[in-house]
């Protein structure tokens, strides 16, 4: 009779691994980590001495330790190597115990697999696994762009994760173990008691869900889940192309929705959320249905928090603002290198004619500015100071009309002589001709301090 199991394992194996290079698995000496070890000797994809087991024992038990030191003889048996991480009460003592379990997991493996240089970690999640942390992604409100969850083959922070078992009732592995005569196998108490969600999951939550339906709801949850990871990759792969679009600038990072091509508006929520992701920012689903709105709508002069920050729309464009240098009210126009607390100001004229027309707020937001205009006496002068000058109505109406984003309206400088507006960098509006003089180009280049 065929194993289908084995063969199953095998090929997925085969298509992925090297007979050269090292793997790592994470071997907790369960029934599913320990299938998925004997399923990989057994496979022959690569020989023993390239097989690393990595053990965490977090001390919650007193057996855990004999436990651990089985485990080290049962590996040497097999001619595999073996890897082990001890953590005692010390290592608990604040925050959440799963999530901290987890993370000194991921954290003893990562370790291992760049000291070895393996090829890939193989886990033994199985089909339960799956659908618990479906269930558990849905009722903590994740979007179909996260739900999906255990991936046969992943990227975690730079290790190539596999898990062949994830297609795998926890019953199939178990007596595919007895009958291999495998089935000394350790079984963890604390997998089930109730002090854990993944304990009343599978103790209280999911025996009641199928007594209630009478249905085979891991199944179902598996079913739903690999419908949602096509739709996902389907979403995905659309949204990454849009992030060429995103502008990474010195003083903000900006989006023109109006420039995607083919994003319908129904999906400007979900491609938000996508958006703050990939740039590793925080947004809640409501600031995203809220700049999802004010996008849509065309609003101007919007200032939306999300959570630890802020973000500005302005007519389609979504402006995520950095750090931006505080202008002295007044500043003479001097060639040279000048220090603004934390920010480099460099001051140089080009001779000879003009190339280039007068920047703008897309040039300005990247620390860049130029005008042509005669070598005389001029200074550059802070908002505050040009409206002294020119009335502070006046300068709002040039600014409205030129389309510069209100947000940066009073954080970039002008240019002035003793007492007139000369020329304003967020508009590229000279606002003073100067007729039978020889134009050079002032050109101002701001730039944060290595220091």
């Amino acid at each position: 009779m065929k194993d289908r199991l084995l063969l199953n394992v095998t090929a997925f194996l085969k298509k992925r691994l090297s007979a050269q290079k090292p793997i790592l698995i994470g071997f907790s000496g369960g029934p599913d980590s320990r299938a998925l070890l004997h399923m990989v000797l057994l496979s022959k994809v690569l020989p023993p001495q390239l097989i690393h087991v990595a053990h965490v024992d977090h001390g919650w038990r007193q057996e855990s330790a004999v436990q651990a030191k089985d485990l080290a003889i049962l590996a040497k048996s097999l001619g595999v190597h073996f890897h082990l991480k001890t953590l005692t009460a010390d290592d608990f003592l604040s925050g959440n115990i799963e999530d901290l379990a987890r993370n000194y997991r991921l954290d003893f493996f990562k370790n291992i697999y760049q000291s070895i240089d393996a090829q890939a970690l193989l886990l033994g999640h199985q089909q339960e696994d799956q659908a618990e942390t479906v269930l558990k992604r849905i009722l903590e409100g994740s979007g179909i762009l996260s739900c999906a969850s255990l991936k046969m083959e992943v990227d975690n922070n730079g290790m190539c994760v596999l898990r062949p078992l994830v297609i795998f009732r926890k019953q199939q592995l178990m007596d595919w173990l007895d009958a291999l005569s495998q089935n000394n196998y350790v079984i963890d108490p604390t997998n089930l008691q109730d002090q854990f969600l993944r304990g009343r999951m599978r103790t209280e939550i999911f025996p009641f869900l199928e007594n209630s339906f009478r249905k085979n709801v891991v199944s179902s949850l598996c079913n739903f889940s690999d419908d949602l990871e096509i739709v996902s990759k389907y979403f995905q792969k659309m949204f990454t192309s849009y992030l060429s679009f995103v502008n990474h600038s010195l003083f903000a990072t900006y989006l023109d929705f109006s420039e995607l091509p083919s994003l319908d508006v129904s999906l400007y929520s979900l491609f938000t959320r996508f958006l703050f992701k990939e740039l590793n920012l925080p947004c809640s689903r409501d600031s995203a249905d809220l700049i999802a709105e004010l996008l849509l709508n065309k609003a101007v002069n919007k200032k939306i928090s999300t959570g630890n920050g802020f973000v500005y729309i302005e007519n389609q464009i979504l402006f995520i603002p950095k750090k931006i240098p505080s202008w002295p009210a007044t500043f003479p126009i001097k060639e040279g290198i000048y220090d603004l607390e934390g920010w480099t100001l460099e001051i140089f004229w080009i001779d000879g004619p003009p190339d280039l027309d007068a920047s703008t707020w897309k040039q300005a937001i990247d620390g860049l500015f130029y005008v042509n205009l005669p070598n005389d006496e001029f200074y550059l002068i802070n908002f505050e100071q040009c409206n002294l000058i020119s009335g502070n109505k006046k300068n709002k109406n040039k600014l409205s009309e030129f389309k510069v984003p209100c947000f940066l309206r009073e954080l970039f400088p002008f240019v002035s002589d003793s007492n007139q507006l000369i020329y304003e960098f967020l508009t590229g509006k000279v606002c003073k001709e100067f007729d039978g003089k020889n134009l050079k180009q002032l050109n101002l280049k701001v730039s944060l301090n290595d220091k």
